[in-house]
């Protein structure tokens, strides 16, 4: 069973400075994740489903989709690049919401 949660790690000088790690526990044991292993890249994970499927928030841009060791962006209708990811189902269905200037839209996604 995976055990998801965010830590934040130390903070620098500046609040810019700033910066998130995604961590994920499994049988017992810690490892963390950053959007494509690059630690400037502020990460959230949100949540991950039966099959081991993470999805999660990169800071300032879209979300992604974590498989099998590759990343996978996940972006908005049209491209759309500001899509926050919420969750994902048992059965990788994830949820969103996109934020536009006319008001914010949720969504659902089934991602290959």
């Amino acid at each position: 069973m995976y055990k998801l949660e965010s830590l934040v790690a130390q903070p620098g000088k500046s609040q810019q400075s700033l910066r998130t790690s995604g961590r994920c526990k499994r049988n017992g044991s810690f490892a963390t994740l950053n959007y494509r292993n690059d630690m400037r890249v502020p990460t959230a994970l949100v949540g991950i489903d039966n099959n081991g499927v993470i999805v999660g928030n990169k800071w300032y841009s879209n979300g992604f989709l974590y498989k099998n060791g590759v990343f996978k962006d996940i972006v908005g209708p049209h491209g759309e690049p500001i899509a926050t990811m919420r969750g994902i189902s048992a059965n990788g269905v994830i949820a969103g919401d996109l934020d536009r200037k006319s008001g914010v839209y949720g969504f659902t996604v089934k991602c290959q």
